[in-house]
């Protein structure tokens, strides 16, 4: 689990209590308590790989991710003086912004809020701009708040060849690939009006995709749910309470929707929030 301005934290199954990841950090990383996103490997359960950073304004400190090979209790940290990460920002809860390829798990991306989407071939420990994706900049410090991988679309032991991303846009927001990212072309027939805050791949080949009207937490006074099949192209709208309803008095039920959840075991089973 990650927060905004208190670390992140592992949950101990046999105790059923938090651990703490980051109270390890001194007063010179302070900034690094913001967690921007976090990336459990899905291939090795004992890596784990986290963008940190809090606020991506001029004034604010240049950011780095950490990555652990012991499920966090030691970390080793590599700082990026020119990408700041804005964990205490808006928007902090969508996500994620950082993602291990399920089948090469040396391959990460990691989706800026500033300064577009980025690249490490070997377990982040480099990092290269991606140069084919269509939105290189975000002035208003949204950015991709979203990347997922259709592992069903490669093998392993090579790059995933699917992948879909996301922008904090209410125009063109859902990007996808199918060479490992060296192209992207906007997903046909996509809903505007609204931006993406959580997408989840199911295992039938589903997208199931939360929009609000802003990212959220404040001021997010509408929202949806839909979802994609990502095999046809279809899109069907599935929110499940429409935001608007008369409250009476001249007061609307306004909210938005921000999360996506998927039980893994039993697909087309899932829960959302406003």
């Amino acid at each position: 689990a990650r927060t905004d301005i208190g670390g992140a934290y592992r949950l101990d199954p046999k105790t059923d209590s938090w651990i703490p990841l980051t109270d390890v950090l001194g007063h010179e990383n302070a900034d690094y308590m913001g967690i921007e996103s976090i990336a459990p490997d899905p291939v090795e359960a004992d890596r784990v790989y986290m963008a940190v950073g809090l606020y991506t304004q001029s004034w604010g400190k240049a950011g780095g991710f950490m990555r652990s090979s012991d499920r966090g209790q030691h970390w080793e940290i590599i700082p990026t003086p020119g990408l700041k990460m804005g964990g205490n920002e808006e928007g902090r809860g969508n996500g994620e912004r950082l993602v291990v390829d399920p089948n090469d798990n040396r391959i990460l991306f990691f989706g800026s809020r500033r300064a577009g989407m980025w690249k490490s071939p070997d377990r982040a420990s480099t990092w290269a701009l991606v140069d084919s994706f269509p939105v290189k900049s975000d002035p208003s410090g949204f950015g991709i708040p979203i990347i997922i991988f259709d592992k069903s679309s490669g093998t392993a032991g090579k790059p995933t060849p699917t992948l879909f991303a996301f922008v904090s846009k209410k125009d063109t927001n859902v990007y996808r690939s199918d060479d490992a990212g060296a192209t992207w072309t906007p997903v046909p027939k996509q809903p505007t009006g609204l931006v993406p805050t959580h997408a989840e791949l199911d295992a039938d080949g589903t997208l199931y995709i939360s929009y609000g009207a802003n990212p959220g937490p404040s001021n997010v006074p509408d929202g949806a749910v839909w979802k994609l099949d990502t095999k046809s192209g279809a899109w069907t709208d599935i929110t499940p309470m429409k935001p608007g309803a008369d409250l009476g008095g001249g007061n609307l039920d306004k909210f938005g929707y921000s999360a996506i959840a998927l039980d893994r075991q039993h697909p087309g089973t899932l829960v959302t929030a406003t």
